[in-house]
Protein backbone atom coordinates (compact mmCIF):
# COMPACT_ATOMS: atom_id res chain seq x y z
CA UNK A 1 0.00 0.00 0.00
CA UNK A 2 1.42 3.39 -1.04
CA UNK A 3 1.73 5.74 1.94
CA UNK A 4 0.42 9.28 1.30
CA UNK A 5 2.55 12.21 2.40
CA UNK A 6 1.58 14.37 5.36
CA UNK A 7 0.59 17.17 2.97
CA UNK A 8 -1.65 14.77 1.04
CA UNK A 9 -3.29 13.61 4.28
CA UNK A 10 -3.82 17.22 5.39
CA UNK A 11 -5.40 18.14 2.03
CA UNK A 12 -7.66 15.08 2.13
CA UNK A 13 -8.83 15.87 5.67
CA UNK A 14 -9.37 19.53 4.80
CA UNK A 15 -11.67 18.50 1.95
CA UNK A 16 -13.60 16.16 4.25
CA UNK A 17 -13.97 18.84 6.94
CA UNK A 18 -15.06 21.41 4.34
CA UNK A 19 -17.84 19.12 3.17
CA UNK A 20 -18.97 18.45 6.74
CA UNK A 21 -18.91 22.10 7.89
CA UNK A 22 -20.07 23.71 4.65
CA UNK A 23 -23.69 23.81 5.80
CA UNK A 24 -22.54 26.05 8.65
CA UNK A 25 -21.03 28.49 6.15
CA UNK A 26 -17.55 28.00 7.60
CA UNK A 27 -14.89 26.48 5.33
CA UNK A 28 -11.20 26.79 4.56
CA UNK A 29 -12.23 28.68 1.41
CA UNK A 30 -13.62 31.49 3.56
CA UNK A 31 -10.41 31.39 5.66
CA UNK A 32 -12.31 30.12 8.71
CA UNK A 33 -9.68 27.44 9.32
CA UNK A 34 -6.69 25.60 7.93
CA UNK A 35 -5.37 22.07 8.43
CA UNK A 36 -1.76 20.97 8.87
CA UNK A 37 -0.39 17.46 9.47
CA UNK A 38 2.69 16.45 11.48
CA UNK A 39 4.05 13.12 12.66
CA UNK A 40 2.38 13.74 16.04
CA UNK A 41 -1.08 14.55 14.74
CA UNK A 42 -3.41 16.71 12.68
CA UNK A 43 -3.83 20.38 13.64
CA UNK A 44 -7.04 22.30 13.01
CA UNK A 45 -6.00 25.97 12.92
CA UNK A 46 -9.09 28.10 13.36
CA UNK A 47 -9.48 31.82 12.75
CA UNK A 48 -10.32 33.77 15.90
CA UNK A 49 -12.79 35.27 16.54
CA UNK A 50 -14.73 32.56 14.75
CA UNK A 51 -18.35 31.96 13.87
CA UNK A 52 -17.72 28.29 14.58
CA UNK A 53 -19.05 27.09 17.93
CA UNK A 54 -15.76 25.82 19.35
CA UNK A 55 -17.00 23.29 21.89
CA UNK A 56 -16.67 19.62 22.82
CA UNK A 57 -19.32 18.55 20.30
CA UNK A 58 -17.42 20.11 17.40
CA UNK A 59 -14.13 18.61 18.61
CA UNK A 60 -15.70 15.13 18.81
CA UNK A 61 -17.28 15.63 15.39
CA UNK A 62 -13.93 16.59 13.88
CA UNK A 63 -12.26 13.62 15.61
CA UNK A 64 -14.74 11.27 13.92
CA UNK A 65 -14.22 12.90 10.50
CA UNK A 66 -10.42 12.81 10.76
CA UNK A 67 -10.30 9.29 12.20
CA UNK A 68 -12.34 7.86 9.34
CA UNK A 69 -10.48 9.73 6.61
CA UNK A 70 -6.93 8.92 7.73
CA UNK A 71 -7.64 5.19 8.24
CA UNK A 72 -5.66 2.93 7.63
CA UNK A 73 -2.63 5.20 7.41
CA UNK A 74 -3.03 6.69 10.90
CA UNK A 75 -4.89 5.87 14.11
CA UNK A 76 -6.40 8.94 15.81
CA UNK A 77 -6.61 9.06 19.61
CA UNK A 78 -9.88 10.63 20.87
CA UNK A 79 -9.41 13.09 23.74
CA UNK A 80 -11.53 13.71 26.84
CA UNK A 81 -11.52 17.46 26.07
CA UNK A 82 -10.38 19.67 23.16
CA UNK A 83 -6.59 19.69 23.02
CA UNK A 84 -5.66 23.34 22.47
CA UNK A 85 -2.11 24.17 21.38
CA UNK A 86 -0.29 27.33 20.39
CA UNK A 87 0.52 27.81 16.69
CA UNK A 88 3.64 29.68 15.66
CA UNK A 89 2.60 32.66 13.56
CA UNK A 90 2.73 36.44 13.52
CA UNK A 91 -1.01 36.52 12.87
CA UNK A 92 -2.83 36.97 16.19
CA UNK A 93 -5.99 35.55 14.63
CA UNK A 94 -4.30 32.18 13.88
CA UNK A 95 -2.12 31.72 16.96
CA UNK A 96 -3.96 28.66 18.26
CA UNK A 97 -5.13 25.28 17.00
CA UNK A 98 -6.90 22.13 18.05
CA UNK A 99 -4.60 19.10 18.01
CA UNK A 100 -5.77 15.61 17.09
CA UNK A 101 -3.00 13.19 18.19
CA UNK A 102 -2.38 10.10 16.12
CA UNK A 103 0.11 7.33 15.41
CA UNK A 104 1.17 5.92 12.07
CA UNK A 105 -0.57 2.74 10.96
CA UNK A 106 -3.24 0.68 12.68
CA UNK A 107 -3.26 -1.84 15.50
CA UNK A 108 -2.06 -5.32 14.49
CA UNK A 109 -2.52 -8.60 16.31
CA UNK A 110 0.31 -10.70 17.71
CA UNK A 111 0.29 -14.31 16.47
CA UNK A 112 2.36 -16.50 18.79
CA UNK A 113 3.44 -19.90 17.43
CA UNK A 114 5.78 -20.82 20.30
CA UNK A 115 4.86 -19.07 23.55
CA UNK A 116 7.92 -20.21 25.51
CA UNK A 117 10.30 -18.99 22.82
CA UNK A 118 8.43 -15.71 22.41
CA UNK A 119 8.47 -14.96 26.12
CA UNK A 120 12.14 -15.88 26.44
CA UNK A 121 13.00 -13.37 23.72
CA UNK A 122 10.56 -10.55 24.46
CA UNK A 123 9.84 -10.24 28.17
CA UNK A 124 13.05 -8.38 28.90
CA UNK A 125 12.94 -5.69 31.60
CA UNK A 126 9.31 -6.41 32.43
CA UNK A 127 7.73 -5.69 29.05
CA UNK A 128 4.43 -7.44 28.30
CA UNK A 129 3.47 -7.30 24.62
CA UNK A 130 -0.24 -6.91 23.86
CA UNK A 131 -0.04 -6.15 20.12
CA UNK A 132 2.62 -5.50 17.54
CA UNK A 133 4.41 -2.30 18.62
CA UNK A 134 2.27 -2.04 21.77
CA UNK A 135 3.41 -3.19 25.20
CA UNK A 136 3.06 -2.39 28.88
CA UNK A 137 5.77 -2.59 31.51
CA UNK A 138 5.08 -4.34 34.80
CA UNK A 139 7.07 -1.68 36.66
CA UNK A 140 4.79 1.15 35.48
CA UNK A 141 1.62 -0.84 36.01
CA UNK A 142 -0.82 -0.22 38.85
CA UNK A 143 -3.76 -2.53 38.09
CA UNK A 144 -5.68 -3.79 35.05
CA UNK A 145 -9.42 -3.74 34.39
CA UNK A 146 -10.83 -5.97 31.64
CA UNK A 147 -14.48 -6.02 30.60
CA UNK A 148 -16.24 -8.05 27.91
CA UNK A 149 -19.26 -10.24 27.38
CA UNK A 150 -19.01 -14.01 27.37
CA UNK A 151 -17.11 -15.22 24.30
CA UNK A 152 -15.30 -11.91 23.73
CA UNK A 153 -11.86 -13.41 24.45
CA UNK A 154 -11.30 -12.35 28.08
CA UNK A 155 -10.12 -15.77 29.25
CA UNK A 156 -7.52 -16.17 26.50
CA UNK A 157 -6.25 -12.65 27.19
CA UNK A 158 -6.07 -13.45 30.91
CA UNK A 159 -4.01 -16.58 30.20
CA UNK A 160 -1.66 -14.48 28.05
CA UNK A 161 -1.18 -11.85 30.77
CA UNK A 162 -0.73 -14.52 33.45
CA UNK A 163 1.82 -16.37 31.29
CA UNK A 164 3.90 -13.21 30.93
CA UNK A 165 3.75 -12.35 34.62
CA UNK A 166 4.57 -15.92 35.71
CA UNK A 167 7.93 -15.53 33.94
CA UNK A 168 8.64 -12.43 36.01
CA UNK A 169 7.14 -13.31 39.39
CA UNK A 170 4.09 -14.94 40.92
CA UNK A 171 0.42 -15.12 39.88
CA UNK A 172 -2.50 -15.86 42.19
CA UNK A 173 -5.68 -16.57 40.21
CA UNK A 174 -9.11 -16.33 41.82
CA UNK A 175 -11.80 -17.94 39.64
CA UNK A 176 -15.31 -18.10 41.12
CA UNK A 177 -16.53 -20.14 38.11
CA UNK A 178 -13.76 -22.73 38.19
CA UNK A 179 -12.98 -22.27 34.50
CA UNK A 180 -11.00 -25.21 33.15
CA UNK A 181 -8.77 -22.85 31.13
CA UNK A 182 -7.59 -20.85 34.13
CA UNK A 183 -7.49 -23.76 36.58
CA UNK A 184 -5.37 -25.93 34.31
CA UNK A 185 -3.20 -22.98 33.26
CA UNK A 186 -2.37 -22.38 36.94
CA UNK A 187 -1.65 -26.07 37.58
CA UNK A 188 0.47 -26.44 34.44
CA UNK A 189 2.52 -23.37 35.36
CA UNK A 190 2.83 -24.15 39.08
CA UNK A 191 0.88 -21.03 40.10
CA UNK A 192 -1.70 -20.64 42.86
CA UNK A 193 -5.36 -21.02 41.94
CA UNK A 194 -8.40 -20.46 44.18
CA UNK A 195 -11.79 -21.72 43.01
CA UNK A 196 -14.95 -22.82 44.85
CA UNK A 197 -15.73 -26.36 45.85
CA UNK A 198 -19.34 -27.63 45.63
CA UNK A 199 -19.84 -27.84 49.40
CA UNK A 200 -19.21 -24.18 50.30
CA UNK A 201 -21.52 -21.20 49.91
CA UNK A 202 -20.77 -18.00 47.99
CA UNK A 203 -20.20 -16.12 51.23
CA UNK A 204 -17.78 -18.79 52.46
CA UNK A 205 -15.84 -18.67 49.21
CA UNK A 206 -15.67 -14.87 49.28
CA UNK A 207 -14.41 -15.06 52.88
CA UNK A 208 -11.67 -17.38 51.64
CA UNK A 209 -10.81 -14.83 48.94
CA UNK A 210 -10.71 -12.05 51.55
CA UNK A 211 -8.28 -14.13 53.62
CA UNK A 212 -5.96 -14.41 50.63
CA UNK A 213 -6.22 -10.68 49.82
CA UNK A 214 -5.43 -9.92 53.47
CA UNK A 215 -2.23 -11.94 53.10
CA UNK A 216 -1.39 -9.99 49.94
CA UNK A 217 -1.97 -6.73 51.79
CA UNK A 218 0.35 -7.84 54.56
CA UNK A 219 3.01 -8.47 51.92
CA UNK A 220 2.48 -4.93 50.65
CA UNK A 221 3.04 -3.55 54.14
CA UNK A 222 6.17 -5.70 54.58
CA UNK A 223 7.65 -4.47 51.30
CA UNK A 224 6.78 -0.86 52.14
CA UNK A 225 8.52 -1.23 55.49
CA UNK A 226 11.58 -2.68 53.80
CA UNK A 227 12.12 0.12 51.26
CA UNK A 228 11.39 2.79 53.89
CA UNK A 229 14.07 1.52 56.29
CA UNK A 230 16.78 3.60 54.65
CA UNK A 231 17.44 5.78 51.62
CA UNK A 232 19.50 2.96 50.17
CA UNK A 233 16.34 0.89 49.90
CA UNK A 234 14.18 3.52 48.16
CA UNK A 235 14.87 2.10 44.71
CA UNK A 236 14.77 -1.51 45.86
CA UNK A 237 12.95 -3.71 43.37
CA UNK A 238 10.66 -6.60 44.26
CA UNK A 239 9.55 -9.47 42.05
CA UNK A 240 6.00 -8.83 40.83
CA UNK A 241 2.99 -10.43 42.46
CA UNK A 242 -0.26 -10.25 40.51
CA UNK A 243 -3.68 -11.29 41.78
CA UNK A 244 -6.00 -12.11 38.86
CA UNK A 245 -9.69 -12.08 39.80
CA UNK A 246 -12.01 -13.45 37.13
CA UNK A 247 -15.73 -12.68 36.89
CA UNK A 248 -16.01 -10.13 39.69
CA UNK A 249 -19.79 -9.96 39.43
CA UNK A 250 -20.09 -13.73 39.94
CA UNK A 251 -17.81 -13.46 42.97
CA UNK A 252 -19.91 -10.89 44.84
CA UNK A 253 -23.47 -11.59 43.67
CA UNK A 254 -25.45 -13.35 46.38
CA UNK A 255 -22.75 -13.09 49.03
CA UNK A 256 -23.24 -11.55 52.46
CA UNK A 257 -23.10 -7.73 52.28
CA UNK A 258 -20.63 -7.41 55.15
CA UNK A 259 -18.25 -9.82 53.42
CA UNK A 260 -18.69 -8.01 50.09
CA UNK A 261 -17.91 -4.68 51.79
CA UNK A 262 -14.73 -6.19 53.24
CA UNK A 263 -13.79 -7.44 49.78
CA UNK A 264 -14.24 -3.98 48.25
CA UNK A 265 -12.25 -2.41 51.09
CA UNK A 266 -9.34 -4.80 50.46
CA UNK A 267 -9.41 -4.03 46.72
CA UNK A 268 -9.32 -0.30 47.46
CA UNK A 269 -6.40 -0.57 49.87
CA UNK A 270 -4.33 -2.85 47.65
CA UNK A 271 -4.78 -0.75 44.51
CA UNK A 272 -3.96 2.46 46.38
CA UNK A 273 -0.85 1.22 48.19
CA UNK A 274 0.62 -1.63 46.20
CA UNK A 275 2.29 -0.12 43.14
CA UNK A 276 5.66 0.64 44.74
CA UNK A 277 5.63 -2.84 46.22
CA UNK A 278 5.17 -4.33 42.72
CA UNK A 279 1.85 -5.90 43.68
CA UNK A 280 -0.94 -5.59 41.13
CA UNK A 281 -4.52 -6.67 40.46
CA UNK A 282 -6.12 -7.85 37.21
CA UNK A 283 -9.88 -7.38 37.57
CA UNK A 284 -12.12 -9.08 34.99
CA UNK A 285 -15.88 -9.07 34.54
CA UNK A 286 -18.61 -9.22 31.91
CA UNK A 287 -19.83 -5.88 33.25
CA UNK A 288 -17.99 -3.29 35.30
CA UNK A 289 -19.88 -0.68 37.31
CA UNK A 290 -20.02 0.70 40.83
CA UNK A 291 -21.70 -2.50 42.02
CA UNK A 292 -18.79 -4.57 40.69
CA UNK A 293 -15.79 -2.46 41.68
CA UNK A 294 -15.68 0.87 43.55
CA UNK A 295 -14.87 3.93 41.42
CA UNK A 296 -11.71 4.49 43.48
CA UNK A 297 -10.44 1.07 42.34
CA UNK A 298 -11.26 1.87 38.71
CA UNK A 299 -9.31 5.12 39.03
CA UNK A 300 -6.20 3.16 40.03
CA UNK A 301 -6.38 0.88 36.98
CA UNK A 302 -3.95 2.40 34.50
CA UNK A 303 -4.55 -0.29 31.89
CA UNK A 304 -8.17 -0.66 30.79
CA UNK A 305 -9.42 -3.04 28.13
CA UNK A 306 -12.93 -3.40 26.70
CA UNK A 307 -13.50 -6.44 24.51
CA UNK A 308 -16.38 -7.19 22.17
CA UNK A 309 -19.12 -4.62 21.73
CA UNK A 310 -17.80 -1.04 21.85
CA UNK A 311 -20.36 1.77 22.13
CA UNK A 312 -21.22 4.68 24.41
CA UNK A 313 -23.13 2.42 26.83
CA UNK A 314 -20.47 -0.30 27.19
CA UNK A 315 -17.75 2.34 27.66
CA UNK A 316 -19.55 4.37 30.32
CA UNK A 317 -17.68 3.02 33.33
CA UNK A 318 -14.19 2.25 32.03
CA UNK A 319 -13.90 5.32 29.78
CA UNK A 320 -16.32 7.87 31.28
CA UNK A 321 -14.68 10.97 29.76
CA UNK A 322 -14.35 9.78 26.17
CA UNK A 323 -16.56 9.73 23.09
CA UNK A 324 -15.55 6.39 21.54
CA UNK A 325 -17.75 6.68 18.45
CA UNK A 326 -14.78 7.84 16.35
CA UNK A 327 -12.65 4.76 17.10
CA UNK A 328 -12.34 2.30 14.22
CA UNK A 329 -12.66 -1.04 16.04
CA UNK A 330 -11.12 -3.93 14.07
CA UNK A 331 -13.45 -6.72 12.94
CA UNK A 332 -12.98 -10.28 14.14
CA UNK A 333 -12.79 -12.12 17.45
CA UNK A 334 -11.06 -10.89 20.63
CA UNK A 335 -11.03 -7.24 19.56
CA UNK A 336 -12.00 -4.02 21.31
CA UNK A 337 -10.23 -0.96 22.70
CA UNK A 338 -7.38 -0.44 25.16
CA UNK A 339 -6.04 2.52 27.15
CA UNK A 340 -2.81 2.72 29.11
CA UNK A 341 -2.67 5.76 31.35
CA UNK A 342 0.59 7.46 32.26
CA UNK A 343 1.84 10.98 32.86
CA UNK A 344 4.15 11.07 29.85
CA UNK A 345 1.70 10.79 26.95
CA UNK A 346 -1.57 12.35 25.89
CA UNK A 347 -4.61 10.19 26.77
CA UNK A 348 -4.82 7.51 24.10
CA UNK A 349 -7.53 4.91 23.53
CA UNK A 350 -6.34 2.49 20.87
CA UNK A 351 -8.14 -0.23 18.87
CA UNK A 352 -7.19 -3.57 20.39
CA UNK A 353 -6.63 -7.08 19.03
CA UNK A 354 -5.75 -9.67 21.68
CA UNK A 355 -2.78 -11.97 20.99
CA UNK A 356 -3.47 -15.44 19.63
CA UNK A 357 -1.37 -18.37 20.86
CA UNK A 358 -1.01 -21.58 18.90
CA UNK A 359 -2.51 -24.51 20.79
CA UNK A 360 -4.81 -22.46 23.00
Amino acid sequence: MIQPTLDEIATHCKQAINMALNKDGETSYTLSFDVKATEKGLNFIFYSPSALLLNQDLYNRLTAIISTNVYPFFTVFPQPAPLLISWETDNVHKARAWAFPWKRGISKRLHINDIDRFLALNIKEGNIWLMQNYCININSLTSIAIMGLSGSGKTMLTKWLNSNIAKLGKVITIDPKGSKDLVWWARDNDQEIIFPSPEISKSDFLSKVNDKLSQVLQLVYQRQSEYLKSRNNINKSFSPLVVTIDELSALTTGANKRIVDSFFSLLQTITLLARESNVHLILISQTLDTKTIPSSVRSQCNLRILMGLVNSKSCQYLFPDFDVSSIVVPPGIATGIVQKINSNDVPAITPFLAPTVKGW
